[in-house]
């Protein structure tokens, strides 16, 4: 049998058999001493196009995509230094251990994690902005706050981690909590730095007895509570000028109270007068 997070929450248990079974405690939204969860009250922002935003609202939810869907092919993997530390591991606490049955274990666990991801920023980015809007509406920014994220998920439904991504040399650094896959997917390559990300995840936990053979998770849907998610949302500098009316009405047809501003990015600069004209 083999462990591979025996304190934080989470536990995948191996069996020789190839099938695996989880347990999870019972809590809406996690955290444990080994996430790096920023203050509650920094800024944090999701942009996103026209489109999805209405799907968010119509739906009262956020999305939470398939990590096997991420473009860093590094997401979910261990570095270098680790990967040693873990066949060690595996060689001296799990002799009798196929290492193949374990990376098959492993591979269960990066396919069933899903995540939703965020902008740590007191101000809007210009390279987000660029990054996520669109050239039809130009997109929607949604600021809110580590302390509302967290809050925004209702107690009955799925459990939610939160933490903050750390961005490491897979070559050198060590993820030093190896053994809680979690971490796994709290860290990435320092090329993706200026994505500053706050990071949401969930686990689709599969039935015990499952084959560890078992289909990749295909993302879900989470319901949250919008009103107290949304502190403020931005019309990006692109967009064409419907878009803060159409922004404003969906808003009211939907119940949220949120102020909508344009982008501050769509300023004009101050202009000079001349005192004697």
């Amino acid at each position: 049998m083999l462990e591979l997070a025996p304190d934080c929450g989470l536990r995948f248990r191996l069996v020789l058999k190839g099938r695996i079974s989880a347990t999870i405690k019972s809590m809406p939204f996690l955290s444990d001493s080994h996430m790096d969860l920023p203050a509650g009250k920094r800024k944090i922002w999701r942009y996103t196009s026209l489109a999805k935003f209405v799907r968010l609202i119509q739906q009262q939810s956020l999305y939470f995509a398939s990590a096997s869907q991420l473009e860093d092919k590094f997401e979910g993997s261990l570095t270098t230094p680790s990967v040693e530390r873990f066949i060690n591991m595996l060689t001296n606490d799990h002799p009798t251990l196929p290492l193949q049955l374990a990376y098959q274990a492993l591979s269960l666990s990066m396919r069933q994690i899903a995540v939703n991801c965020w902008h740590l920023s007191g101000n809007e980015s210009y390279v987000m902005w660029s990054r996520y809007a669109t050239k039809e509406d130009g997109g929607i920014a949604i600021q809110s706050t580590v302390e509302r994220l967290s809050m925004s998920f209702p107690a009955s439904q799925s459990h939610v981690w939160i933490g903050k991504i750390k961005y490491i040399d897979y070559k050198q650094d060590e993820i030093e909590t190896f053994r809680d896959v979690k971490q796994w997917f709290l860290h990435k390559r320092k090329p993706f730095s200026s994505e500053r990300e706050l990071r949401a995840m969930i686990i689709n936990l599969p039935a015990e007895g499952t084959s560890i053979n078992v289909p990749p998770f295909p993302g879900k849907e989470i319901p949250c509570d919008l009103s107290a998610l949304f502190q403020t949302i931005y019309i990006a500098p692109t967009g064409p000028p419907f878009m803060f009316e159409l922004v404003c009405d969906l808003c009211k047809r939907f119940g949220l109270s949120a102020p909508v501003r344009p982008s501050e990015l769509a300023d004009a600069p101050p202009h000079f007068h001349d005192s004697n004209s």
